[in-house]
């Protein structure tokens, strides 16, 4: 992407060996960021309207605070201000203060005897943040903890319930240790949650472990799923100094102590300042109708380094869809926090325990393009807008073009990409792979109703526009969809998810998204339940289109899911191939509707391995109005099964695939040449499927990832539209 300067462009120069005394020259550069930044304030204070520049040399530069960009720097309409690399030179803002005046350390109380001789500790530097992650140049350096354990207490059957604070964990998991400062670390009852909360109180005798703050649900063990794996440990103990390369801090003493591999600390070990670097913040009017943004600013070129993990506040109803992420918080080292055409172009965003970017309630046009990120702690983008109500401000962004790889490292639940209550937005190009959990989520999942103001999302809602829209109530709700020609005959259809949806879908601002020629691949690699690409909870008119998802991984993981109160989705066009588990069930499937979705030209290639689902799986209605026509299913295991129709969950109305629109679907399996002939006659009774073909796609070279089809494809005579495989996934730079 290029973006044209005027003639009548300033520019000033910054280097690491600048001083903010000099005048900004290109032989006098300023030293740092927010000097850059005021010289440019004052030039369009004093009327300047040109396109302006800051080009930074390579180097190095501190963010002992985060650097603020207000409404004073905006750029006045029609022009830019770039805050740019020098050609071939790699400047890095980093996080991190430099740990200094290490000393040999006597050995920590209840640390191992092994690590006797061998710690080191320096004092923690001024400025340091919460001291939850450390670094040693690029690398993240691992807190000392505990062996796993897995909690005594069977997984409730309310997964939300009152332990949320309490833990029982098993005899000899946890010793005599000092646990002030300690903090827990577990994937609790659901699969698809993980958190990390401070210890509060132990109680030795009932083995009963007490957090500050409430897990998103109870602190047992998974509801299903590993349930011979550990699933919590405690991190920040001196009796995890048990082997080269872990640390751990003691905020009471002030000390940082740390086992070197080498034998002595090296002069690169950093502890950031805080987890926010850079913030562009219009004025947000929380709580009315109108923002004002801030506008035009651009970055290209710079690296993004070392920020700290953001600390969990516990269920709060402040977390976006299962607390994935948090709504409107500094859980990114950048943020943009009411801001219109703003750009991060060729950036990086690496070793960092947050966030990488994200956009925040009023964020409009801005775009996110061939940018880089890795070994993040948390999610690599994140868009989020204002929660339920009329304000509708956080859209029209582009992510383009990117790779985001190895994130979720600290945070394990947290998607590459979280598109949450934003809409008309279109990611394209990207290539997402090595995730613990999903690829992209776009959701505005989260209780609109109700006096427990814990519950998922619930304090974000809008409380007067949704009271405005819908009234205070579910009841409220009904007469709403009684006034409207609706919700006729018995209660329970009353409550049909779809007609609850209409009436709600002004209130949910994630749609007409366009997720459109991603590479997802090798994700689910730590939790459950996740997913290449999840939909749930939004508007409508949302297009996934020619996406290619691959290398799954974990027992209960999806291609392309649309979840709960989900309608009007587009699925068109995509590969979903090469699924794997792990065998302990089999909870796979292709793509799955719980609603109204169209499932259109889309090719799921399932190898032999265990399928609890199908390759589609409906599994809740109603579906009527549904399309699913013109697919390519291709098994090479005779008990998987093309379809699944049914509720999930056991509640709730039946999905049928004769509700749909269902027909020229192409079947095969490679291992049973008639396994696909019990489905059509079944169905053809119902009048689908009637030009449904069971018989050999003709793929170039399927083991290879070949998926064209050969001239002799019936697929071709069926209505197939070919997918350009070599148009997915990241571009060359510069193409976009």
């Amino acid at each position: 992407m290029q973006h044209k300067h005027s003639k009548n462009t300033s520019a000033w120069y910054v280097s690491p060996k600048g001083r903010d005394t000099c005048p900004g020259t290109r032989r006098e550069p300023f030293a740092s960021l927010g000097r850059a930044r005021d010289a440019v304030r004052a030039a369009r204070e004093n009327g300047n309207t040109a396109d302006l520049r800051v080009i930074f040399r390579g180097g190095t530069y501190r963010f002992d605070t985060p650097v603020a960009f207000g409404l004073k720097d905006s750029a006045p309409a029609g022009a830019a201000t770039c805050y740019e690399a020098a050609a071939g030179e790699t400047p890095v803002f980093s996080g991190g203060i430099p740990v200094t005046a290490w000393e040999k350390a006597p050995l920590p109380p209840h640390a191992p005897p092994a690590a006797a001789g061998r710690i080191w500790r320096a004092p923690i530097p001024e400025g340091a943040g919460d001291c939850l992650t450390l670094y040693d140049g690029d690398r993240r350096l691992a807190r000392a903890r505990t062996p796993g354990f897995i909690p005594t207490d069977p997984a409730p059957q309310d997964r939300t319930g009152c332990q949320d604070e309490l833990l029982h964990y098993p005899e000899g998991a946890l010793g005599d240790w000092d646990l002030t400062e300690a903090e827990l670390v577990i994937r609790n009852a659901c699969p698809w949650s993980m958190n990390i909360l401070p210890v509060k109180a132990i109680d030795r005798r009932n083995r009963e472990l007490r957090v500050a703050r409430p897990g998103t649900y109870s602190l047992t063990r998974l509801a299903w799923g590993a349930d011979d794996q550990p699933t919590a440990w405690l991190e920040n103990v001196a009796a995890g100094l048990d082997r080269p390369g872990v640390w751990y801090v003691n905020r009471r003493e002030g000390f940082i102590y740390y086992w070197p591999p080498s034998g002595r600390p090296s002069r690169r070990i950093v502890i950031p300042s805080g987890v926010e670097m850079l913030c562009i913040e219009g004025q947000i009017a929380s709580d009315g109708p109108v923002d004002t943004p801030v506008r035009g600013l651009q970055f290209k070129g710079i690296t993004f380094s070392h920020g700290d993990r953001y600390a969990f506040a516990g269920k709060t109803g402040l977390g976006l869809q299962h607390d994935w992420d948090v709504y409107d918080a500094a859980t990114a080292m950048v943020r943009l926090r009411g801001a219109e055409d703003c750009v991060f172009e060729n950036c990086r965003f690496r070793n960092a325990g947050g966030t990488g970017i994200r956009l925040d309630l009023h964020a409009q046009d801005n775009h996110v393009v061939n940018c880089e990120f890795n070994r993040l702690g948390a999610c690599g983008i994140v868009l989020a807008g204002y929660g339920q109500g009329l304000k509708d401000v956080n859209r029209n962004n582009r992510i383009e073009n990117c790779l985001i790889e190895q994130i979720g490292e600290l945070y394990r639940h947290a998607p590459a990409i979280f598109i949450w209550q934003s809409g008309w937005n279109r990611v394209v190009h990207n290539h997402l792979r090595d995730l613990p959990y999903s690829g992209i989520v776009v959701s505005t999942r989260g209780s609109c109703f109700g006096d427990e103001l814990t519950r998922e999302s619930r304090r974000t809602v809008r409380e007067p526009e949704r009271d405005y829209l819908l009234g205070d109530s579910p009841e409220a709700m009904l007469r709403v969809l009684e006034s409207r020609g609706g919700g006729q005959g018995t209660r329970a259809e009353s409550h049909d998810s779809l007609h609850i949806w209409e009436i709600r879908e002004p209130l949910l601002h994630a749609r007409h998204n366009t997720i459109e020629r991603n590479l997802i691949e090798s994700f689910t690699r730590v939790m459950f339940d996740g997913n290449g690409i999840y939909i749930s909870g939004t508007g409508r008119g949302n297009i996934v289109r020619e996406n290619w998802v691959r290398d799954f991984h974990s027992n209960a993981v999806e291609g392309i899911r649309c979840d709960d109160d989900q309608h009007d989705t587009l699925i068109e066009s995509n590969l979903v191939t090469r699924f794997s588990n792990n065998g302990a069930s089999g909870a796979c499937s292709g793509i799955v509707s719980k609603g109204v979705t169209h499932i259109v030209n889309n090719i799921i290639a399932f190898p032999a391995g265990r399928m609890e689902r199908g390759m589609i799986s409906l599994e809740l209605g109603p579906v009527a109005g549904s399309r699913i026509e013109r697919n390519i299913l291709y098994a090479e295991d005779p008990a998987h099964r093309p379809f699944y129709q049914d509720t999930y969950y056991k509640n709730g109305i039946v999905p049928r695939l004769r509700d749909c629109r269902v027909d020229r679907n192409l079947y095969f399996n490679s291992a049973d040449p008639q396994w696909a002939e019990a489905h059509l006659e079944q169905e053809r009774r119902y009048g689908i499927e009637t030009r449904s073909r069971n018989a050999d796609p003709c793929f170039v070279d399927p083991e290879a990832d070949d998926y064209r089809l050969r001239p002799e494809s019936p697929a071709h005579q069926m209505g197939f539209v070919p997918v350009r495989l070599d148009l997915i996934g990241r571009l060359r730079q510069g193409t976009c």
